[in-house]
């Protein structure tokens, strides 16, 4: 037999189809898109040489290898949590509180999220949330007023700060539906001080929307994407957005996607101070497992 290409990541996918019954809840639930989840379980059938999954009118069901190869990743990830569990032991014992930063619509996708971990983990330590603009959580890291920070777009970064975890996060290149035709606010990007920070050289999303549009620049700026949302509402302009703060407005039309074709990944950052005390109990709690 050939060596098998699958890892544990491909295990991982096809448990959470299973545990949430469905590939969209395993999407949802690892903050990937669907079309990831389907690619990782062909990828592991294919290995195995057999289907996991036999689809029966709308329903998809475990095949008997498929039945078999569900009780070994419950063994698995049961053991990989008991690994876990042994690395946070010997550290210490839980903290009394987490201090998270970031901007808004980031911790309140982290509480939606990751709830069910920290609920799970943390007893009696306290969830304390900072909302902040990147220079402040950043300078909250160095000086150790934080435990993690978010962000999805980092121009620069301290020596001192180092990422713990990544999660890809879909953006959409957006416009409002009552404006898709109004060349004026097509050629008006909506950026944030983060995208067009000095020192930054180029913005992909951006200049890929040029290619369409060669006069299209950075009109507004602002670092809340919440606010980003309410100037395309009122035909400002366009902007990139995350999956998960537009999917009702892409799913009731009021935003249109303009490259529904283009596939624009930035991955979610769990900042900490590289001298933080409480890695891994942060590691369970971001733990996209």
């Amino acid at each position: 037999m050939d060596i098998m290409r699958f890892e544990l990541n491909h295990l991982k996918y096809f448990y959470h189809t299973v545990i949430e019954n469905s590939v969209t809840g395993a999407a949802d639930k690892l903050c990937v898109q669907q079309p990831v989840v389907s690619k990782m379980i062909k990828i592991l059938e294919e290995d195995l040489g057999q289907e996991l999954f036999l689809t029966i009118g709308r329903k998809k069901v475990l095949t008997d290898l498929g039945q078999k190869v569900f009780r070994h990743c419950e063994n698995i990830f049961q053991e990989s949590r008991n690994i876990e569990n042994l690395c946070f032991n010997e550290e210490s014992v839980a903290p009394r509180m987490i201090r998270i930063g970031g901007a808004e619509h980031l911790l309140s996708f982290l509480v939606k999220s990751r709830k069910n971990n920290f609920l799970k983990l943390c007893g009696d330590t306290s969830l304390v949330l900072n909302a902040s603009s990147f220079g402040e959580m950043i300078r909250d890291l160095e000086n150790e007023h934080l435990d993690a920070g978010l962000c999805l777009y980092m121009p620069y970064v301290s020596d001192k700060i180092a990422i713990l975890e990544e999660v890809e996060v879909r953006h959409h290149l957006v416009v409002h539906k009552n404006f898709k035709s109004a060349e004026n606010v097509l050629n008006s990007f909506i950026g944030s001080r983060e995208i067009d920070y000095k020192k930054t050289k180029s913005f992909p999303a951006l200049r890929h929307h040029k290619e369409k549009y060669p006069d299209a620049k950075i009109e507004h700026s602002s670092n809340s994407l919440e606010l980003h949302k309410e100037l395309i509402r009122k035909g400002f302009g366009v902007s990139i957005l995350p999956n998960f703060l537009i999917e009702k407005e892409l799913i009731n039309g009021s935003f249109v996607d303009l490259y529904p074709q283009k596939e624009f990944v930035w991955n979610l950052k769990v900042l900490i101070n590289k001298d933080v005390k409480v890695r891994s109990f942060l590691k369970m709690i971001f733990d996209k497992n």
